[in-house]
């Protein structure tokens, strides 16, 4: 499954144990640095998940989109696209709630 993304957003989607999404932002500015953070969705003390909720980011990488995208219609050539990875590390059987942030700084 893929999601889009866009800056300053805090979102969260179940995701199954052992299972990869990525999400995506596009056009990215090539002179912004971009950082983000995956984390469990925090909840009350008190209404805790009785196991461990645990998420990483595996991958991030862009996409420089070519031509191609003119001629099957899904348009954004020259775009430079960047996507996230966010994979559920917890126990099986176990679903996770990750929150993505993404946060962008332009560069001088």
């Amino acid at each position: 499954m893929i999601k889009r993304i866009e800056e300053g957003e805090e979102f969260s989607l179940w995701i199954p144990p052992g299972v990869e999404l990525t999400y995506y932002e596009e056009p990215v500015d090539p002179n912004e640095v971009r950082w983000f953070l995956a984390r469990p969705a925090v909840i009350s003390r008190t209404s805790a998940f009785e196991y461990d909720q645990v998420v990483s980011i595996p991958d991030v990488y862009y996409i420089m989109k070519g031509v191609g995208h003119e001629y099957d219609g899904t348009g954004g050539t020259g775009d430079l696209q960047l996507n996230v990875t966010v994979a559920n590390r917890s126990q099986p059987s176990h679903e996770v709630a990750p929150v993505i942030v993404l946060k962008a700084i332009t560069t001088p």
